[in-house]
């Protein structure tokens, strides 16, 4: 997603080496407190640190913040969107 922003935006956006986890989550059932059943509740995604240089074509330093600002709020969306 980044790179088609970069270009509409004319900005060099270049993705750092960048931390994300994943991991498997259980859902316990129980009675009167005490754990019944185990089965497979889902995954979580956990994207760390994300780390991207952006540079303007141009020279404009209001180009490269705007990138960040769209950039972070489209991450965020899909990152929800996956559950």
């Amino acid at each position: 997603m980044d790179y088609v922003q970069s270009k509409t935006m004319n900005v060099l956006a270049i993705r750092l080496p960048s931390e994300t986890h994943f991991s498997s989550e259980v859902s316990v059932a129980k009675a009167f407190g005490a754990p019944m059943s185990i089965s497979s509740g889902g995954l979580a995604m956990d994207a760390d640190r994300i780390m991207t240089m952006v540079k303007s074509f141009d020279g404009d330093t209001e180009k490269p913040k705007q990138f960040f600002l769209s950039s972070g709020s489209t991450g965020s969306a899909v990152g929800h969107s996956m559950r």
